[in-house]
C-alpha cells in the first residue's frame, strides 16, 4: 500500500484478507503526522514516531479522523534526531534512533521537550543504525527480539508514510470490547 501524500495511522481488522480498506484512520493537518515510522500500542493509547517532526506523538487508542495528538515528545531536549520503532511496556517508551545510534528511555505519561530517562548509546553498545525494537514483560530490551503475546484480541496497525509504506505491522494486545 502506498500513500505518498498522505500520512495516517491506519487500523485494519486482525482477521483482514484481500483488499479491505481501513476500519479507521488518524489522518488529516492537525494530527501534525510528516512521516510516521514506528508504532505502538497499550490498551489506552497509540503511540507513534514521526522522523519528520522528530518526535513520538500519543493518540487515544479509539482515535479516528482528523485528532491532535493527546501529547508529544519534541523539541531539543528530547535528542530525538530520527526516531524510529518503537516499544512501550507500563512504564516506559523505548525508541530507537538510526541517525543517534541509540535506544532512548522516556517516561510512559512523558510530553514535550524533556530529556530522555536514559539511553543506550556509545561504542560498547555496537549499535549501528538500530531500527526494530522489543520489550518483554521483564523490561528486557531487545533490537530484534520478538515478544510472545499473552491475550487474545490483537491490533493490527499499518503506517503509511509520505514516500509509502514506511511502518512496520505491529501486532500489540489491545481490549477492542472498549471500542465505542
Amino acid at each position: 500500500m502506498a500513500n505518498g501524500n498522505h500520512p495516517s495511522i491506519d487500523v485494519f481488522p486482525i482477521n483482514g484478507h484481500g483488499d479491505i480498506g481501513p476500519t479507521r484512520s488518524i489522518v488529516g493537518a492537525t494530527t501534525t503526522l510528516g512521516r510516521v515510522i514506528g508504532v505502538a500500542v497499550d490498551a489506552k493509547w497509540i503511540y507513534v514516531t514521526d522522523e519528520i517532526t522528530q518526535s513520538i506523538n500519543v493518540f487515544p487508542i479509539n482515535g479516528a479522523n482528523n485528532i491532535a495528538p493527546t501529547r508529544s515528545i519534541h523539541g531539543a531536549a528530547t535528542t530525538l534526531s530520527a526516531p524510529h520503532h518503537i516499544a512501550v511496556d507500563a512504564s516506559w517508551i523505548y525508541v530507537t534512533d538510526p541517525n543517534s545510534q541509540s535506544i532512548d528511555v522516556f517516561p510512559i505519561d512523558g510530553a514535550n521537550n524533556i530529556p530522555p530517562t536514559r539511553s543506550i548509546r556509545g561504542a560498547n553498545t555496537m549499535l549501528a543504525h538500530p531500527y526494530g525494537i522489543a520489550v518483554n514483560d521483564d523490561g528486557a530490551v531487545g533490537g530484534s527480539a520478538t515478544a510472545v503475546p499473552t491475550l487474545s484480541e490483537w491490533a493490527l496497525l499499518l503506517l503509511v508514510g509520505l514516500t509509502g509504506l514506511f511502518g512496520m505491522v505491529a501486532k500489540q494486545r489491545v481490549n477492542w470490547s472498549a471500542r465505542p
